[in-house]
């Protein structure tokens, strides 16, 4: 019987989690405060999912922001349910540059122990770019072959380094070129 409480009671919980946050909800939380440049809601380059960065501490004030989170608003991935929290953002020395820790999804689970370090850049008002951070031991086997062989060896890899990032959808920048009216 407390088995069935349990799975009851987690069921009623995930539903009720589950329609927190909305696209309106999200944009009436960010218009009630002032906003950092990264702030806003975003949409991923890869899969077109949307998320909410805003501030770990909502109530700080600007000088004393110590990270900001990245919330869920939408996904076609249907193990992701509004309102998850996907990463972490930590401001970095380099002007608009963090730190980012975001969870890994595969199979349409999520691996709350697997998560990928990158670093996140703010290259305009409009563009997030991620850049993984590979730390470790590399061993390259090619260069045991000896060196008349590896002539002929060539690895490349014509993708870009930057390429991986959001767009803003919210609050929405003017583009460049694009007139003002007061």
């Amino acid at each position: 019987m407390r088995r069935w409480i349990v799975i009851i009671l987690s069921l009623w919980m995930l539903g009720a989690n589950a329609g927190m946050l909305t696209p309106s909800s999200a944009r009436a939380m960010l218009d009630a405060l002032p906003l950092h440049d990264i702030e806003g809601i975003w949409q991923l380059t890869d899969d077109g999912a949307s998320v909410v960065i805003v501030r770990s501490n909502a109530t700080a004030s600007a000088g004393e922001v110590t990270g900001y989170d990245m919330i869920v608003l939408e996904s076609p991935d249907r193990a992701l349910l509004p309102g998850t929290k996907i990463g972490e953002l930590t401001p970095l020395a380099q002007p608009l540059t963090y730190d980012g820790r975001i969870l890994i999804i595969g199979d349409g689970k999520i691996k709350p122990a697997k998560t990928r370090r990158v670093t996140v850049k703010l290259e305009d008002s409009s563009h997030l770019s991620f850049r993984n951070v590979n730390s470790g031991v590399r061993i390259t086997p090619y260069l045991i072959i000896p060196w008349q062989l590896r002539r002929g060896i060539k690895i490349e890899n014509d993708r870009g380094v930057n390429l991986d990032g959001c767009l803003k959808i919210y609050p929405a920048t003017p583009v460049e070129g694009e007139p003002r009216y007061m």
